[in-house]
Parts: C-alpha cells; structure tokens; sequence
C-alpha cells in the first residue's frame, strides 16, 4: 500500500519561546517567534556561561520579549541560568 501524506497541523501555545542547551562554559539558545500567518523564525545564538555572558543571555530574551524557555542540561549548570 502506498504512504500518504497527511496535513496536520501543529497548534502554537507560546509563540514566543526558547530552548537551550545548557554546558559548563557555553549556553546555545534558540528563539522560536511565530507570527499570525504561523510563521516561525528562529534566531539562534551561543552565550558565555560567566556573568556577562548571563546579562547578554537575559537581554537578548528581553529583546524577543521572550519568557518561556525550556532548558536542557547535565549537572547543576542550570542554576544561574534560572536566577537569571
């Protein structure tokens, strides 16, 4: 039998969001931003894990008005990102 495709469809709960992955001396996080046409842009960036690289990482969300973000990470390496 044949594949088909199918049309599904995704429902977009946060359209502003953003996911990191969380090491010792770096965090790459990547912005999701969906418009109303469900258009997604992603906007990708790497961030020292050290206080400046902390306040460039919390400004940049800012900038996205971004305050949904799910982390990934090994370790205790998340705690200052979540005092941000």
């Amino acid at each position: 039998m044949p594949k088909t495709k199918s049309s599904r469809t995704v429902d977009i709960v946060y359209p502003v969001c953003c996911g990191m992955d969380i090491h010792k001396s770096f965090i790459v996080a990547c912005i999701a931003v969906t418009n109303e046409s469900s258009h997604t842009e992603h906007h990708l960036k790497r961030f020292s894990t050290f206080q400046k690289g902390l306040r460039e990482l919390a400004a940049w969300l800012k900038s996205f008005n971004c305050f949904d973000v799910c982390m990934e990470s090994a370790g205790k390496y998340w705690i200052p990102i979540l005092m941000l």
